[in-house]
């Protein structure tokens, strides 16, 4: 027991050494006055949250899309709550698609933008070289969606134990790069979805 106890005061002190290297940042505050906790991670400081905005920089709104039909036919940005419940949206975030993230009037608080696919890279290979990675992407990411939308505008499981979040990098005239990181793994996973599928947002500092 006391070996035990020894180990786990060592792993503690370890990890804050750690985290020494990804220093919270404050909060950053959105458009619609939602505040976000930030937190830097290596050369990077990211937000620690989902986003919640449902205006553009310039104040012009984002459609609030419910019904499923109509958002599997979307070609231009749109927002819904999770399971299209607002009370859900404080502790998850929204859901975004990814035209949303392509709309050159940014969605991000100003200074800030949706990462590409290479400065994900960036982050889950830190996340991957460090000894408690695996520590601090459970605290980065430990806001873990429930559903995503996908096919036809439906709401599912997401199955990979942790949520999805766009990237700005597209792939093809209808697909986009996005990012699963489960929290049991340090960074994973690099992905392709439908610019149409509804996933989380994270900002990050130009």
């Amino acid at each position: 027991m006391k070996k035990m106890k020894r180990a786990a005061f060592i792993s503690v002190i370890f990890l804050s050494i750690f985290i020494s290297k990804a220093e919270g940042q404050d909060f950053v505050k959105d458009i619609d006055g939602n505040e976000y906790q930030t937190i830097k991670i290596g050369d990077q400081i990211w937000m620690a949250e989902n986003l919640r905005v449902t205006h553009d920089q310039n104040g012009e709104a984002i459609p609030n899309v419910q019904d499923s039909k109509q958002w599997g036919e979307l070609t231009s940005g749109a927002f819904c709550d999770v399971r299209n419940d607002p009370a859900k949206s404080d502790r998850l975030g929204r859901l975004y698609n990814w035209y949303v993230s392509a709309d050159n009037r940014n969605v991000c608080p100003a200074g800030w933008h949706i990462p590409s696919a290479a400065e994900w890279q960036v982050l889950t290979k830190f996340l991957a070289e460090n000894p408690d990675g695996k520590l601090l992407n459970k605290k980065i990411f430990e806001v873990l969606q429930e559903d995503y939308r996908g096919f036809n505008g439906d709401f599912l499981g997401n199955g990979y134990g942790g949520g999805g979040w766009w990237t700005s990098t597209p792939i093809t005239s209808g697909m986009a790069s996005y990012y699963g990181i489960n929290y049991n793994t340090a960074g994973k996973i690099a992905m392709e979805g439908r610019k149409t599928f509804g996933y989380s947002i994270r900002c990050i500092k130009d």
